[in-house]
């Protein structure tokens, strides 16, 4: 599979559409959107563990189920964890269950967002 970086414009955009991410708001260029991938918590990690099991199990309910919205509740400024970068400016990070379970045994401060909560927050 080809790397997020080594992705044209149109590629990254038919990847938004595939994710159901929003675009970056007015005019924006790939690295724009590199980093609103990044700042999503898609990676080339997970985003291949997201193609194989789509390809495997074809349907949108797993794969919603495979993935969690996590919150910081923490005061950090930045927290990082493997390649999910929380902020102040972003406390909601997408991310697979799995990764999910382990940060939250790790790390105090964090919790499993709710649907309304993140409705909330993107609204």
């Amino acid at each position: 599979m080809k790397p997020l970086a080594q992705r044209n414009k149109k590629e990254l955009e038919e990847l938004f559409e595939e994710l159901d991410l929003p675009l970056p708001d007015g005019k924006y260029t790939k690295n724009d959107m590199l980093f609103n991938l990044e700042e999503a918590g898609v990676t080339n990690k997970n985003l291949e563990s997201f193609k194989k099991k789509e390809a495997s199990e074809n349907t949108d309910i797993s794969e919603l189920e495979s993935m969690v919205v996590i919150c910081m509740d923490r005061l950090n400024g930045l927290f990082q964890f493997k390649s999910y970068k929380f902020s102040q400016a972003k406390k909601y990070i997408l991310m697979p269950k799995e990764d999910a379970d382990e940060l939250l045994m790790k790390n105090h401060g964090f919790h499993r967002a709710s649907k309304e909560e993140v409705k909330a927050y993107y609204s």
